[in-house]
């Protein structure tokens, strides 16, 4: 297979050698209500799952073979979700392990990437190739234009707030689109500075959104009024893909282009390197369990990395 667009340029970021990526390819990542991790897999169209004591289900659930899960997200009842860009479609695998694929078809030139879950139940992806997103509520409803955005947006991932507003990060025009749980959009509703190509977005618990800026090796900070700091905070020759946020407020970035996480602290104070990762790692993904560790998915050499609230490091806690 061929990783089209964006996803060869973060696959490949800091890679320093010819060979393809490695096995499963884990791109994004996401953990359950029990602290069980997942990943989606790029190569070959799976979902790993690896339990909070490190016990490793490589293909945990099978998809379409053209499917090619990007986003990763998990519902209240710890159903997980993938988008599916090359087949255009959305997974959804039961916390027992049932697997429907498709749970949702969406328009053939949407190239869904990222996904998030409101508090109802309702899945949204953010479409990358035709600048829409796409809505499908609980029971499986869909709406394949749910908003429309600018035609040069390109958003990447996407998040929800506590009012269940939804977000994107639009790479191609550097800005940040809003659209309300109604449906009402705004955009841009922040605009970012120029060639910062946000691609990881994150909200904080008080509403202010935070994007990493794979362009310009920045986070921005926008606050849930939408007053934009635009780099609130810089961390040179990272690449940062994904963001998460703990629960208390401090800012975690998977940095592509160095192996690194760096962490930023509610007030500001950056760490541009908290923790080191294999020098082969090429982490875009990350999340954060509920107690407060973090985890990455490494897509340079298909591991999975894990640091503690601490900072202890285990770079390969699990191999895909």
């Amino acid at each position: 297979m061929t990783f089209s667009g964006l996803t060869s340029i973060i696959i490949a970021a800091s890679s320093t050698s010819s060979s393809p990526p490695p096995a499963l390819t884990p791109l994004f990542i996401a953990i359950d209500s029990n602290n069980n991790v997942y990943t989606s897999n790029i190569a070959n169209s799976t979902i790993s799952k690896v339990t909070s004591s490190g016990v490793v289900t490589q293909t945990w659930a099978t998809l379409a073979s053209n499917a090619t899960p990007y986003g990763i997200a998990i519902d209240s009842n710890n159903n997980v979700y993938t988008a599916n860009h090359d087949n255009y479609t959305i997974s959804k695998v039961t916390s027992s392990g049932v697997v429907t694929d498709p749970w949702a078809t969406l328009s053939s030139s949407s190239g869904d990437y990222g996904i998030a879950i409101d508090s109802n139940g309702n899945v949204y992806t953010a479409n990358h190739s035709n600048d829409t997103i796409s809505k499908v509520t609980s029971s499986g409803v869909v709406t394949q234009t749910w908003a429309t955005l600018a035609s040069n947006a390109i958003p990447q991932l996407i998040a929800i707030d506590s009012n269940n507003n939804v977000y994107t990060a639009n790479y191609s025009n550097s800005t940040i689109s809003k659209v309300t749980s109604s449906g009402v959009v705004t955009d841009p509703w922040a605009t970012l500075a120029s060639g910062a190509s946000p691609f990881g977005i994150a909200i904080d618990s008080n509403n202010n959104v935070y994007t990493a800026n794979f362009a310009n090796n920045t986070i921005s900070k926008v606050t849930s009024s939408g007053v934009v700091t635009q780099a609130w905070a810089t961390i040179p020759i990272a690449n940062p893909v994904g963001i998460a946020i703990d629960s208390n407020n401090n800012v975690y970035t998977a940095n592509n282009g160095n192996c690194t996480i760096s962490k930023v602290t509610s007030s500001g104070f950056v760490t541009r390197t908290w923790a080191t990762l294999a020098s082969n790692a090429n982490p875009n993904g990350i999340a954060i369990d509920s107690n407060n560790n973090v985890y990455t998915a490494n897509t340079g050499n298909s591991t999975i990395s894990k640091v503690t609230s601490s900072g202890a490091v285990t770079q390969s806690w699990a191999t895909l």
